[in-house]
């Protein structure tokens, strides 16, 4: 693509946005920095930063917009700036014989000290923005600066630059997550560049300052909430940096000061992240003493059972254990065995020494507190354990029982299904799943009989709902077919389509197209005609001979219909 050819090979709707875009000079910054590098702010419902790399002969090579435009390829800002970019190029081509250009780089190596202070004061008058930029770059430099203050009145400004009237909202915490990743980046530099102490600094202050907005944004988009979980991962990389013994100290004060705030662990995870580079940070000092202090503390502060205290207990076991404490460990493990995780450990070293007894005993007193909690998850997956040692103990009665139990927990599992299946012999599951088969019959039947208001519509759905994935699983089609046969809604249909078009095509498109028309007599918005339209596609690409039985279809509607025109513009892409 180039500059001569770019509005031939762009999609007409994004080139003709864009060419809006930039006649309506939208464009309120183009500036090329160095040769065939090109940079552009667009003003739209937004102010979006666009690059683009031009190459010998006006060869596009790359171009790059931040804009959130989710289809790939080139947007409406970078089609703006191409045209802005062609027009410009083409008035410089014409006046390359008569004078050289000035660029950016050629005007900085020749400009005067005393004419750049002039500027500086003049556009920082002009620009709060420059100013700021300008003090903190040149601030941070100087080692007798409190740069924890610098980074804090830093941070504090960009925050209140995005706040309108005590709130963030949606678009501006974007905004604001932008910010605060050109500082994390800047920090990043500075740890490969090995200046610890200001990158430290502005981790330290990031999750301090940021944290706080918590309470007023709207972070639904995640960008602020991903600043500070980034700023607590680097921090912890660098907490084995070697930096004097006064700054690690600092550091020391900043996990104890911050720690104690439950703004940490209200929202997000970021309590828990901070626990663990605390954690590392001790180890790293031998402070493991203080850590072990802070856990207790925190432990016995929490006064309810929940998964903040869970967690505290998790992680005393785990740091114990990191630090060699074994008989600690143990005896902690012992008084927690409530605890769901901590049992689970228990559970797992009991199997690994292969003491199959004490693991049940552990599993079934597990099984009860979970049913007193009423936690049917946990309940859950501690019969998925048993399953698992009635497998290790070659218990095929107890194998059988569970695999059926989850094979058919919250409709039909195929993994659970088959290891049930796998326990029986041919002959013998034969006869297993056409006993299962009638008992569900009978007792969908008989349930039908209580409440015969329903009529058979919901008889022959719940029959479907419970035997189809079954009839599928034992590849029964003649049975499924006479099932689907009897469905009134078009979904329980579609839900079995694929299983049966190329065995079944004839009987099932008997099926389909009445029910097409009822779909169509139900439906009464865009979405809904665009969604008939869709199915009535799908099912001429899969029988592309019977293409005009599904027309007549559409053509029908149509003539019902005449005044529904989003119902007749949507079946008009059929033909």
């Amino acid at each position: 693509m180039t500059l001569l050819d770019f509005e031939k090979q762009i999609d007409t709707t994004i080139l003709n946005r864009g060419k809006d875009y930039f006649n309506s000079e939208s464009i309120d910054y183009l500036e090329q920095i160095e040769k065939g590098y090109w940079v552009a702010n667009v003003v739209g419902s937004d102010d979006y930063n666009v690059e683009i790399w031009i190459e010998t002969k006006n060869t596009i090579k790359k171009y790059a917009c931040d804009c959130a435009f989710d289809q790939g390829g080139v947007c409406k800002h970078i089609v703006a700036v191409l045209y802005a970019i062609s027009k410009t190029h083409t008035i410089e081509l014409k006046s390359e014989t008569t004078s050289k250009k000035l660029t950016f780089n050629t005007i900085l190596k020749n400009i005067e000290l005393k004419d750049f202070q002039e500027f500086v004061l003049y556009y920082s008058k002009k620009n709060r923005d420059f100013k700021q930029e300008f003090e903190f770059f040149f601030t941070q430099k100087s080692t007798s600066v409190d740069m924890e203050k610098v980074y804090a009145d830093r941070i504090k400004s960009i925050i209140k630059k995005h706040t309108s009237r005590g709130f963030i909202d949606y678009s501006s915490s974007n905004r604001l997550g932008k910010e605060l990743d050109s500082l994390l980046e800047t920090a990043n530099q500075n740890v490969i560049k090995k200046n610890y102490r200001d990158a430290v600094v502005t981790y330290q202050v990031i999750i301090k300052e940021v944290s706080k907005v918590f309470e007023y944004c709207d972070d639904s988009n995640g960008y602020i909430g991903g600043c500070v979980e980034s700023a607590i991962n680097e921090l912890n990389k660098v907490v084995n940096a070697p930096v004097s013994f006064e700054f690690k100290e600092k550091m020391y004060e900043f996990f104890t000061n911050e720690l104690k705030k439950e703004i940490y662990f209200d929202y997000g995870d970021f309590g828990y992240h901070l626990v663990e580079a605390y954690e590392d940070f001790c180890i790293a000092t031998q402070k493991t003493d203080a850590f072990l202090a802070f856990l207790e503390t925190k432990i016995q502060s929490n006064k309810n059972d929940d998964y903040e205290k869970r967690f505290l207990i998790q992680n005393k076991i785990s740091f114990l254990t990191r630090i060699g404490k074994q008989d600690q460990v143990l005896s902690l493990i012992q008084e927690n065995l409530q605890i769901p995780e901590i049992r689970k450990l228990e559970v797992e070293k009991m199997i690994k020494k292969q003491e199959y007894k004490t693991a049940k005993k552990l599993i079934a007193d597990g099984i009860k507190i979970a049913e007193e909690k009423k936690h049917p998850g946990t309940v859950s997956d501690w019969e998925k354990r048993l399953l698992e040692i009635a497998i290790l103990e070659k218990d095929i009665e107890k194998e059988r029982f569970f695999s059926q139990k989850f094979a058919f927990d919250r409709g039909l599992n195929t993994t659970y299904y088959q290891q049930w299946k796998n326990t029986f012999s041919k002959e013998n599951w034969t006869k297993t799943i056409e006993e299962l088969i009638l008992g569900i019959t009978n007792l969908i039947n008989k349930k039908n009989k209580k409440n015969n208001y329903f009529g058979k519509e919901h008889l022959y759905a719940d029959l479907l709902y419970h035997l189809g994935p079954i009839y599928v699983q034992e590849n029964y089609l003649d049975r499924l077919l006479l099932l689907v046969q009897k469905q009134d809604k078009i979904s329980n249909v579609l839900s079995y389509y694929s299983h049966l078009k190329i065995e079944y095509p004839r009987e099932l498109l008997d099926k389909l197209i009445p029910l097409l028309e009822n779909e169509a007599d139900r439906s009464s918005s865009r979405s809904g005609y665009n969604e008939l339209a869709r199915k009535m596609k799908s099912i001429i690409n899969d029988y592309p001979k019977d293409k005009e039985r599904i027309l007549e279809v559409a053509r029908k509607l149509k003539q019902k219909y005449p005044r529904r025109p989003a119902m007749l513009e949507e079946l008009n892409k059929l033909f």
